[in-house]
Parts: C-alpha cells; structure tokens; sequence
C-alpha cells in the first residue's frame, strides 16, 4: 500500500475515535499547502500561530471554583409540612406542630391523640376509657372509691370525696346533690338568703323575715316558724288594725287609731286613751250628754223622763 495512503487512512480513523474532541486536519505532507480535503491553503501563512492544546470542545469549565455557593433549601422529609429545621422528627410525618384538635398540644409536645381535645399531656384523666393525660395508663386514678361509699366515678358517683354522695343515696338537708341527679333537693336551697333552708324549718323560704328563731314583728306573719303569728297580730274585727299596731279594742270595727270618736259613752273610738268629756253620764242615769242628757248630775233629768211637778225639765 503507498506510504501516503496508509497515513490518510490513519489520519481518518484518529479522526473518528476522537470526533468529540475534534478532528486535525489530514496531513498535507507534499509541503504545497493544499490539504487532502480539498482546502487549498495557497498563500495561507500560519507562521507562528500555535493553537496547540487549544481545545474548547464542550466547553468544559472543569476547574471552576464555586467554594461558598451553597443553594441547598431546607428538606421535609416526610412531607408532613415541617421542614427538617423545625420539625420535632422529619422521618416521621405523624410527629409535627399541628394543633389538628386545638387543645393546646401537637404531636411533637407528646398529645398521644391529636384528634380528641381531652387528651394531652397532663389532662384530668377521665372515666372514658381513653388514656387523656398520655402516661400510658387508660381510665387511673377513677376507679377507685375514695369515700368508701360503693361507688366510684366510673359508676356515677359525683362526688367520690363524700360518702354521703353516690346514685340513689336520700337526699338530706345539706344543701348537696346526694343522689347525683344533678340537683339538691328543692327544700334544700335558700331562696330567700336568710341562712335557713326549707328543709331545715324556714316556714317561708321567699321572705327573709321569717325563719327559725326570728323575732315576732306587727306583720301578721309568723315570724318565728312557731306555728302562728302573736295574738296581738290578729285583726279580729277586721277593721284593717291589729292590736300590736294600736287597736285599742279589736272586738270592735268602730274603736282603731284615729276613728271619728262617736257618742256611745263607753268607747274609746280613736284610741287616744280617753273618752269626750260628753260622753260620761255623771248622774248614772243611762244618759250622757252628748246623748241629751239636759242636765247630767241630775238623774230625774234625762230623755224620756216622766215630768215632775217641780219646776225642772
């Protein structure tokens, strides 16, 4: 084969192994500057040009020194919303900061369930089979009958410190709910804000003035609780006046304070303490002088008399 065939040929499988790189031009070894591709290089002059090891294929920038470029944004992991920086466990996306029942506690403060508002930590364990304050334990501290009455919390007492609490229990004056029905019983409050309770004697829970013990006023009302007002808080004539209040005479409704005095002789009308002066009958003999008697130290003179022969009327 001719040397110059054998170098062409050469030349071109370099060429192709090497195409990313990029490819020399085949060898002009006639010396008269007319390449073997057809350029023709006449009067070209490349002296002193040497591109040797210039090769900007790709363009690679190996090298370059980006030391303190950091891009790199915060990961959540588990896709729970919380990123790595602030979530409590990013490899665990039930592990977060919602408050999802909004009792104040997230799964990353310890609330065993975010879905119920009773439970987190350190809530009043209550009687409903959860475990609401996260210990661990499920209904503790409710099971157990403090006041030694047969019930516990769990079975409906509502007040496991008192044994005289518990469902069914009678009902006693004390003011309490004792049979846990959710009220006292209704002689067993104070309507009236005298101390004293129905079921403790208050013989008229809607008035103040009267209970056990309350000292009798001129009201007509017992005010003691003793069964019946004072007998001079009565008004037997009816005459609006009790005796307590100045009636001088209660079996009569012509005789009470400030009546018009009338002449009847013998009654006190207004209660002054004192009859009109005309009103006495001096001579006894049935008449006074408001009641015509023309000369009241006279018994012979009187209405009605028979007349006398002697001068007088």
């Amino acid at each position: 084969m001719p040397i110059k065939l054998h170098w062409f040929l050469f030349g071109a499988l370099v060429c192709l192994s090497l195409a990313l790189y990029g490819c020399p031009n085949p060898v002009d070894d006639d010396d008269d500057n007319d390449d073997a591709s057809g350029d023709d290089d006449t009067g070209d002059d490349d002296t002193g040009d040497d591109d040797t090891g210039d090769d900007d294929t790709g363009d690679d920038d190996t090298g370059d020194d980006d030391t303190g470029d950091d891009d790199t944004s915060p990961v959540d992991a588990d896709g729970d919303g919380w990123d790595e920086s602030v979530d409590c466990d990013d490899n665990d996306a039930s592990l977060n900061h919602d408050d999802a029942d909004g009792d104040g506690s997230s799964t990353c403060d310890g609330d065993c369930d975010d879905g119920n508002s009773t439970v987190f930590p350190d809530a009043v364990e209550q009687c409903d089979g959860l475990d609401n304050d996260c210990d661990g334990t499920v209904d503790e501290d409710t099971g157990d009958d403090g006041d030694g009455d047969g019930y516990n919390a769990c079975n409906g007492d509502c007040n496991d410190q008192d044994a005289w609490v518990y469902p069914g229990a009678p009902e006693i004056c004390d003011g309490v709910d004792n049979d846990c029905d959710g009220a006292p019983g209704v002689d067993e409050v104070d309507n009236d804000g005298d101390g004293v309770l129905a079921c403790d004697g208050d013989c008229d829970d809607n008035n103040a003035s009267l209970f056990p013990g309350a000292p009798e006023i001129c009201d007509g009302l017992d005010n003691d609780c003793s069964g019946a007002p004072d007998a001079d808080e009565v008004d037997s004539d009816a005459d609006t006046y009790m005796e307590c209040e100045g009636d001088c005479n209660d079996a009569s409704n012509a005789v009470y304070p400030g009546a018009q005095q009338l002449c009847d002789g013998f009654l006190d009308n207004d209660c002054d303490g004192t009859n009109d002066a005309n009103e006495s009958d001096d001579d006894g003999d049935g008449y006074t002088e408001c009641g015509q008697d023309c000369d009241d130290a006279d018994a012979n003179v009187h209405p009605n008399h028979p007349e006398l022969c002697n001068g007088i009327d």
